[in-house]
């Protein structure tokens, strides 16, 4: 049986916030100490709601849509830019509500825009908890700890990673599996979820899949040629450049962080996540080494992002400059623990406290 957010307790509001109209739900005590929560990518803030039933008993919760997601207003993306506006948009939200400090949770893209708010909006942080964050360094393209580009223009990052099947299948609006594995709903089972993994908020996910906003200005983006394998660069535009490491170049994770303020951070994520891992399905990589993209020039020039160790270096540099984190990894666990063992996501909150 499927749930909905009414008979979870979970209302929905529009509010006008600096750059454009904000779609949010929220849960919880008006009064209690507010939480702030970042979705990821082709998702929107109904991924939140088997978390904040939880989280809803003890503190106020706030999901937003992001900007070309769920019911907010879509502004199109300047890839360079796209991140630090979003972290702008959830602190003009913030202003909005009358929020002068906020925990804020993230999961997956969410979680770079969570690095854009350690460097920039740190005074503004109680504490952040990422969940299966995006690498500091973003999708693609990069070949160790450090970051390091696999080639200087960045090719195998960008738009160019989009799958054209699942961009028909939103586009279709499709709700059933007739796309096959590119049906957002075959999607949510097998990879933004471990794989078989069911639950009772699975229209409502999809549902908010479908709101995603697409187009060259929106997801994916544009791509450019490139000389280098796999034969695409970054583009201009869109989401998937947004989440390039050229264009997250100003988090600087040499130096991570704000230079005065360190927020703790708490990083949770799933033993079994196939997206955001040292072998990620979101790695043109993956497929070259799999014979599925020909002409990968092997692992000397174009290796797997080591997604988990470029996070784990990030923190263990923040640590260095300051600050504090903690890691828990869940067992048995995908890409989205908030959904998938959102009680074992709230045990963890509560017992590192606030």
């Amino acid at each position: 049986m499927s749930v909905t957010l009414e008979q979870a307790g979970i209302s929905s509001e529009i509010v006008q916030t600096r750059r454009l109209k904000t779609h949010f739900l929220s849960a919880g005590p008006a009064d209690g100490i507010p939480m702030l929560l970042v979705h990821g990518n082709t998702s929107s803030s109904v991924f939140w709601a088997p978390l904040m039933t939880r989280l809803a008993r003890h503190f106020r919760v706030i999901a937003p849509d992001l900007s070309g997601f769920g019911m907010s207003d879509a502004r199109p993306l300047n890839a360079s830019a796209a991140v630090q506006q979003w972290a702008d948009d959830l602190m003009s939200l913030a202003d909005h509500l009358m929020l002068s400090n906020v925990t804020v949770i993230t999961h997956s893209m969410g979680g770079i825009i969570g690095w854009d708010l350690l460097t920039r909006y740190a005074d503004r942080l109680d504490w952040l908890i990422q969940i299966a964050p995006g690498s500091p360094f973003g999708f693609g393209g990069t070949r160790d700890d450090a970051g390091t580009p696999c080639f200087p223009d960045f090719a195998g990052s960008g738009a160019g990673l989009a799958n054209r099947e699942l961009m028909k299948a939103l586009q279709a609006g499709c709700r059933d599996l007739r796309f096959g594995p590119a049906s957002p709903r075959h999607l949510l089972r097998e990879v933004i979820l471990k794989s078989g993994t069911r639950t009772p908020w699975e229209d409502l996910l999809v549902e908010g899949m479908l709101q995603t906003r697409l187009g060259r200005d929106y997801w994916p983006g544009d791509a450019a040629p490139s000389a280098n394998w796999p034969g695409f660069a970054p583009g201009t535009t869109g989401v998937l450049n947004a989440l390039s490491p050229v264009s997250l170049r100003h988090l600087n994770p040499a130096e991570p962080g704000h230079p005065m303020n360190k927020p703790k951070v708490s990083w949770i994520y799933g033993s079994d996540d196939v997206l955001v891992s040292d072998s990620s399905r979101a790695d043109i990589a993956f497929y070259g080494r799999a014979g599925q993209v020909p002409g990968w020039p092997g692992e000397e020039v174009f290796p797997l992002q080591p997604m988990i160790g470029q996070i784990r270096a990030y923190l263990q540099r923040y640590k260095t400059a300051g600050g504090c984190f903690s890691e828990h990894c869940m067992e048995d666990v995908g890409h989205s623990p908030h959904i998938e063992q959102p009680d074992e996501v709230l045990r963890i909150i509560l017992q590192e406290g606030i």
